[in-house]
């Protein structure tokens, strides 16, 4: 399909209206980083009048980055959103991914690669609370003292606390021995469970 004069936010409309057709993923091409971030707003935008109220935006940017996968750490925003581009995909979300040129060549793992560095914990699971600590490192997360930012983990006796890119907050994770004994949600600012 090839659709031609069409500017400014008409761009989004046309393939927010693809969305519509063909609830497939797909990827939208921007020239620039500022024209990734316009063509992302309008498309969330569009996004927000289709959908209701409470339903995650199905759009998200994929920033151009350096030649490491994602690692934990100060300034590393960019890194975060791509992992959890991927996480997305990889659970089959009709995701409309917005990036420029330079984001196509930005290295990743493969699905299997990326499955495998992916841990999803529950309540009364068994985890050795070193084999979760080598998991958090070989997946790139930064030890702290305080969770703070994406992409940090701290632990204090049996509580690790970690900040995924695919949560909102950070998750307090309470082990009673090998046990998940509970997970908690809390606020990285005044380190409160919400």
């Amino acid at each position: 399909l090839v659709v031609d004069g069409l500017w400014g936010s008409a761009r989004s409309l046309v393939a927010w209206g693809l969305r519509e057709v063909s609830p497939r993923p797909a990827l939208i091409l921007a020239s620039s980083l500022s024209e990734l971030h316009r063509t992302s707003r309008d498309l969330l935008f569009f996004a927000s009048r289709a959908e209701p109220t409470g339903t995650p935006a199905s759009v998200a940017e994929f920033p151009p980055g350096l030649p490491a996968f994602w690692r934990g750490g100060h300034q590393r925003e960019g890194e975060a959103e791509r992992a959890l581009c991927c996480h997305r995909l990889l659970r089959g979300e009709p995701l409309q991914v917005v990036t420029t040129p330079v984001g196509l060549s930005t290295p990743l793992p493969s699905p299997r690669e990326f499955r495998a560095l992916t841990l999803t914990l529950s309540r009364g699971a068994a985890i050795p609370r070193e084999a979760l600590l080598e998991r958090l490192a070989a997946a790139g997360y930064e030890r702290v003292e305080s969770v703070v930012e994406v992409g940090q983990w701290s632990l204090r006796g049996g509580i690790v606390d970690i900040f995924s890119p695919a949560r909102e907050r950070p998750v307090r994770i309470e082990l009673f021995g090998d046990e998940v004994e509970s997970l908690r949600a809390f606020d990285p600012t005044s380190q409160l469970s919400v």
